[in-house]
């Protein structure tokens, strides 16, 4: 799903996004509990950038490569 929301959004400027709830605070106004995910909302319109913030936005394997629609990719390891 990350790829194809890349990809949409790359060619249109529209796509689909959603949060994880890491924490209960996160979570609560949602009516959910952390380790999950949000509904799925659209993107507001117009943007112009699509920032991305999580696991994976950098993958490249032999059935995906997320990194192809990246033009600028910052990959943070915790030490």
């Amino acid at each position: 799903l990350l790829e194809q929301t890349f990809t949409e959004y790359g060619l249109s400027g529209k796509g689909q996004s959603r949060k994880y709830l890491h924490t209960n605070d996160e979570a609560v106004p949602w009516n959910q509990v952390p380790g999950t995910f949000t509904p799925w909302q659209a993107l507001p319109e117009p943007t112009d950038v699509l920032f991305y913030e999580g696991l994976h936005g950098g993958v490249v394997t032999p059935q995906h490569n997320v990194a192809q629609h990246v033009d600028l990719l910052v990959g943070v390891v915790p030490i």
